[in-house]
C-alpha cells in the first residue's frame, strides 16, 4: 500500500500565486511540478502547470488539485545562490523529467557531478550540479530545509541557526532537520534527541 505525501497548509493560494505540486501517483511520489494558480475551487484549486502539456502536446496541462497538494514554489536564499554547495548525504531535490524529485546525495565527483539515490523507485543516477537544490518541507505553513554543512534551517524564508539536527516525524514522512522547530507558532530549541510528531491543524 502506497502512503500519500500531503503538506498541511496554513497559506491561501491566489490566481497567479506561482506553486508547486506533489503528485500522488504511484511511480511519481516524490516528486513536484511548477505551476501556476488559474483559481481556488473550495479546497481545491484549478492549476496549469509550467513544464506538463496535455496528451496530444497542444497545450500546457491543467488540472484540478486539492489543497493539500499544493505549496509554494521555493525560492533561493541568497546564501545559497551564492554559495551553492552540496555533500554527501544532503537532502535534495533534482531536475529531471520536468518536474523536482527528492533524494539523497551518496557521492560526489569531481567539481560538478552528484550520485542521488530516490527512495521512492531506488534509482540512482548522477547529476550535475545544476539539476540540484536543496530539499525543503512545506510543513504547518512553514519552509523547513536542512543544511548540514552550513548548520541552518530555514523558516519562512529566514535562515536560522541551530546547533544540533534531529529526525522529525512527519506526517509519517522522516524529514531531517536541526534542533529548532516551529511548533504553534513558536521557535522550539530542543535540547536533546526526540522525534517529532506534528499534527496538521
Amino acid at each position: 500500500m502506497v502512503k500519500k505525501a500531503s503538506f498541511p497548509t496554513k497559506k491561501v493560494f491566489q490566481k497567479g500565486d506561482k506553486v508547486e505540486v506533489c503528485s500522488k501517483e504511484y511511480g511519481f511520489i516524490g516528486s513536484y511540478y511548477a505551476a501556476i494558480v488559474l483559481e481556488k475551487l473550495g479546497d481545491k484549486y484549478k492549476v496549469v502547470y509550467k513544464n506538463l502539456v496535455e496528451e496530444d502536446e497542444s497545450k500546457p496541462l491543467v488540472e484540478i488539485v486539492t489543497a493539500d497538494e499544493v505549496r509554494p514554489r521555493p525560492s533561493l536564499p541568497p546564501q545559497e545562490i551564492v554559495d551553492l554547495e552540496f555533500d554527501v548525504l544532503d537532502r535534495v531535490d533534482v531536475f529531471d523529467n520536468k518536474g523536482w524529485w527528492v533524494g539523497t546525495i551518496t557521492e560526489k565527483r569531481g567539481e560538478d557531478e552528484y550520485f542521488v539515490y530516490f527512495e521512492t523507485t531506488a534509482d540512482h543516477i548522477a547529476y550535475p550540479k545544476r539539476k540540484l537544490r536543496f530539499h525543503r518541507d512545506w510543513i504547518d505553513g512553514q519552509w523547513l530545509v536542512y543544511n548540514k554543512k552550513k548548520r541552518v534551517v530555514c523558516v519562512d524564508g529566514k535562515l536560522v541557526d541551530c546547533k544540533k539536527r534531529v529526525r522529525a516525524q512527519v506526517d509519517e514522512r522522516d524529514v531531517d532537520c536541526y534542533k529548532r522547530m516551529r511548533i504553534d507558532g513558536n521557535l522550539v530549541d530542543c535540547k536533546d534527541k526526540l522525534r517529532v510528531s506534528i499534527v496538521p491543524v
